[in-house]
């Protein structure tokens, strides 16, 4: 049974795997000074019609997932490692609407066509699988994370799970789209499983 499964074998919990990446990663943050922060940073819950308004402004519509996450927090700063999660307004949202705009100049000159222009056709060839991955024009997904530099987190809507699910990419400029997780959901127990594994590894006391 997958990581995937057995959080669907049971109600999943939520608001329990936040509060236990918050606990992990404090604890991280506290060893290791260089990512100089101290904690998961959450915020008060966003309203329904926020969230509705939210997702109206994205390329695609918010899984239900991440709906389930902004009621919760209206997204986040500081998660493992250092990133910061769409909020509806705040610091959250602006950080990830500058990096999706330096984005679009940035992959603007792999993504355009012979003739040196954006359309439809050149970013479905930019983003056809290759041997050596995949690469996405994020401007079109929708993206959800970023860690103030060159790595983001986003929302595949072309890879959809069973339950109606997007796919998470962890996707950046110089990896391509790697590591690859088939819902939110999934995507955080692995953050705990990831945050759990290196407390162990470097003997930090729970």
């Amino acid at each position: 049974m997958t990581r995937e499964n057995q959080g669907q074998a049971v109600k999943f919990d939520l608001r329990g795997c936040i509060e236990k990446i918050a606990k992990l990663s404090a604890l991280v943050y506290s060893r290791e000074a260089h990512w100089k922060a101290n904690e998961l940073v959450l915020f008060p819950p966003a309203t329904e019609q926020e969230i509705d308004t939210l997702s109206q402004d994205c390329p695609v519509p918010l899984p239900n997932s991440y709906r389930e996450f902004l009621r919760i927090t209206n997204g986040c700063l500081n998660f493992w490692p250092c990133f910061a999660f769409l909020g509806t307004k705040g610091e959250p949202r602006e950080i990830i609407e500058k990096k999706v705009k330096d984005a679009r100049e940035f992959l603007s000159q792999y993504a355009a066509g012979n003739d040196g222009k954006i359309t439809p056709e050149s970013i479905a060839a930019f983003e056809t699988p290759t041997e050596s991955g995949q690469e996405f024009f994020l401007p079109n997904h929708l993206v959800f994370g970023n860690d103030r530099s060159s790595e983001f987190y986003m929302f595949n809507e072309t890879v959809v799970s069973p339950e109606g699910e997007f796919e998470v990419v962890h996707y950046n400029y110089s990896g391509g789209a790697d590591p690859r997780y088939p819902s939110f959901r999934a995507f955080l127990l692995e953050t705990i499983t990831e945050l759990e594994e290196r407390i162990k590894k470097k003997g930090y006391a729970k």
